[in-house]
């Protein structure tokens, strides 16, 4: 927990630090969230009916941002302060997660050292008024509902772990529309594994030929291949990236250019490429060859770090 609270000072000390210096990352997205919030606080102000107003895209978190301006007064600093303290709490929440595993000490802090100083998500965005801290906060919540309700527990701790999860489901949705798909693969795999072990389960008991397994595999992929299920995931993928792409600006994070997404046809073999691409991509780039930048250094050192997190883990 020390490692917790040193940093939690450290973070409130670079959000004071706005007050004097403008910090990178601290215009554009936090400016409009800011004056999303100022306007929301004033429409409060004025007594008009909250049915009424103007709800806007994401708007969940500029409502809650101007219902604490309405409060404490509008500035920045408000809002990266409640940034920190909700990066607090999901650091909480974090090591309460690996407490679970039961992990030794030496484990825990090594964790939650990468966690609170290798990951720009929860090193540096924290300390933004920003959606980040939010969302990391209800993923750490969605895994910890997960590993609670699997847990031998009281019934009455597992119907309340369960609607946890239904809750964090839906502000990850609200809060960033992206997350929805996050949920869908995760859940996906959720299904899928799960459905698995009771197949692996039957299997068993009624020795069903390992033939026949492939079969039902091969039977589902087809139908998912004539019922154009493939098709609606790529297309959905490739418009989505697409939307990333502002003029000649390139998506920093997926590593090709705009002509290799616009110019994509439909095909299962393509599918398979952009997937596994994708994969690739989002679990090991930077690679060694394409660190050029000290932003490309930290995505490196991250992902070194998750290898290394995930050994100690196995063992």
């Amino acid at each position: 927990m020390y490692i917790i609270y040193l940093v939690f000072i450290i973070k409130i000390i670079i959000v004071l630090i706005q007050t004097i210096y403008v910090l990178p990352g601290t215009t554009f997205d936090v400016d409009n969230f800011h004056l999303a919030a100022v306007e929301f606080s004033d429409y409060i102000e004025s007594n008009k009916p909250l049915s009424e107003y103007n709800y806007k895209h994401g708007w969940i978190y500029s409502v809650f941002i101007g219902f604490v301006y309405s409060i404490l007064g509008t500035s920045k600093i408000i809002g990266g302060l409640l940034s920190v303290l909700t990066w607090l709490l999901s650091a909480v929440v974090l090591r309460k997660v690996l407490l679970l595993f039961k992990l030794n000490d030496y484990k825990i802090n090594l964790s939650l050292l990468s966690y609170v100083f290798l990951f720009p998500i929860s090193s540096y965005y924290t300390t933004l008024m920003l959606r980040e801290v939010y969302i990391l906060l209800f993923i750490n919540l969605f895994f910890l509902s997960i590993v609670k309700m699997s847990l031998r527990e009281k019934n009455i701790t597992k119907i309340f772990y369960f609607l946890l999860f239904i809750l964090t489901i839906i502000l990850l949705y609200h809060f960033h529309q992206a997350n929805s798909y996050f949920l869908i693969i995760y859940l996906s795999f959720g299904l899928i594994f799960f459905t698995f072990k009771c197949l692996k389960k039957i299997i068993t008991i009624f020795e069903i030929p390992r033939i026949i397994w492939a079969f039902l595999l091969i039977t589902i992929s087809m139908l998912f291949y004539n019922h154009e299920i493939f098709e609606y995931i790529f297309d959905t993928m490739v418009n989505y990236q697409i939307g990333h792409f502002n003029r000649n600006i390139i998506f920093r994070a997926d590593y090709f250019f705009i002509q290799d997404r616009v110019n994509l046809d439909y095909s299962f073999l393509t599918f398979l490429k952009v997937m596994y691409g994708n994969i690739f991509n989002y679990l090991l780039q930077p690679t060694p060859l394409n660190v050029k930048t000290f932003k490309d250094l930290i995505l490196f050192t991250e992902n070194l770090s998750l290898k290394q997190m995930a050994e100690i883990h196995k063992e």
